[in-house]
């Protein structure tokens, strides 16, 4: 065996039962690398681990709880449970029903899963083997990465609502295993967190120009008031029709594959599936779109266009299913939907646009934390330097929710 990163005991172990379990040789040569780099993750330590025998080859990314603690009722000690819950359950109930259903262009966008342990960790096929990487966080940001982004979703939304449709004791069954990670159940920690949140939000306000950005300026404060009061729920869902949601829609979470140019994506993977919950597929998609799109004013107003390319797949997949998009979730619904949870996408942007500007020495080490204080005060990412263009992403993005009245 040669090593060329170091390894706990119980990461070689469970390799060793990957090997067993896989029928690989014994005596196979095992690699270990890093697995992703610094500010590309932050709840998990990654491997790479290549396992070459005289049959065959597989490519391994490992993802390892680290050592945090975390507050109680809050349900992030949960957030391993909640992925491996859906490698184990969700992934291959839904796989088996697109089969039945004879679906060959449905949602298939997420890493094979190899196996698990003791809620700590994962053996996900390594995407990078087979040509896919991480976005350019510029480009995320153009029509081709945001349709395909929007497309992907709707094929992913559109199995949970046909199966719920159908299946529904099944599919109650499967989100009994699920944790709300958004809301928990500490009340009082909700709220510090979301005093926490508006620490980061005021900084945004008082770096404004008041000539400059009046538009803003004037409305800061019902912006706030909009913000604290969902906030302050943690984006309650009264959805009449909720699904399994990913939940961290963020780039990072994303993986693409280009036959040429970085501007075009050919195939997109999703990742992390931690934070699934029950709710409106517009968090999803909010989510995504309002840390991507500000990167351009143009791309912002075509917000509706993108709602109907969504539905369109939706409706799509939910009739192959056998299922009725009209009863299910209407184009009117959805739209309807969005201006009321569109404020949970720019909650996120908050934050998400600072791990997406910042660069590698300024990301977090969170191994070993007690991640009490660091949830409750939302101050993750807050001594990025490229605050110029933070700025600028956030003007485009307050201006864009003002004037199409989502606050």
């Amino acid at each position: 065996m040669s090593e060329e990163t170091p390894v706990e005991d119980n990461v070689k172990t469970f390799i060793d039962n990957i090997v067993k379990k896989y029928n690989l040789d014994t005596d196979a040569k095992i690699a270990y690398n890093r697995g992703s780099e610094i500010g590309d993750g932050f709840m998990s330590k990654t491997y790479a681990v290549d396992i070459n025998d005289t049959k065959e080859s597989l490519h391994l990314f490992l993802k390892c709880a680290l050592n945090l603690t975390f507050p109680e009722g809050t349900g992030f000690d949960q957030i391993y449970t909640n992925e491996i819950h859906f490698y184990e359950r969700f992934v291959p109930t839904y796989m088996e029903f697109l089969k039945e259903k004879g679906i060959t262009d449905g949602f298939r966008n997420v890493p094979k899963c190899y196996g698990t342990a003791d809620n700590k960790i994962l053996a996900l096929q390594n995407l990078k083997k087979d040509g896919y990487e991480l976005c350019d966080k510029v480009l995320i940001g153009n029509d081709q990465h945001i349709e395909l982004v929007f497309k992907t979703y709707a094929k992913f939304h559109a199995v949970g609502f046909a199966y719920k449709d159908q299946r529904p004791d099944l599919y109650n069954k499967l989100m009994e295993g699920v944790t709300d990670l958004i809301r928990g159940t500490n009340e009082e920690f909700n709220r510090q967190r979301m005093e926490g949140s508006k620490v980061v939000i005021d900084e945004f306000f008082k770096k404004l120009d008041p000539r400059r950005d009046k538009f803003i300026v004037d409305q800061t404060q019902h912006i706030l008031d909009k913000l604290t009061e969902f906030g302050l729920n943690f984006g309650e869902d009264t959805s009449p029709n909720p699904i399994l949601i990913q939940g961290d829609c963020w780039c990072n979470n994303m993986m693409f594959k280009y036959i040429t140019s970085k501007e075009y994506p050919e195939d997109v993977m999703l990742l992390d599936w931690q934070a699934i919950r029950s709710g409106s597929p517009t968090f999803d998609l909010s989510y995504f779109f309002y840390t991507t799109a500000p990167v351009s004013k143009k791309t912002l107003k075509r917000v509706d266009d993108f709602l109907e390319i969504y539905h369109e797949e939706l409706s799509k997949q939910i009739k192959q299913l056998g299922s009725n998009p009209d009863k299910l979730y209407p184009l009117s619904d959805l739209k309807k939907e969005w201006h009321r949870y569109a404020k949970f996408g720019f909650c996120m942007a908050f934050m998400i646009l600072k791990a997406m500007l910042g660069k590698k020495e300024e990301m977090p080490n969170f191994d070993g934390t007690d991640m009490t204080e660091a949830l409750r005060d939302g101050k993750f990412f807050n001594n990025v330097s490229n605050d110029d263009e933070y700025m600028r992403r956030m003007r485009n993005l307050a201006e864009h929710f003002l004037l199409n009245e989502f606050l």
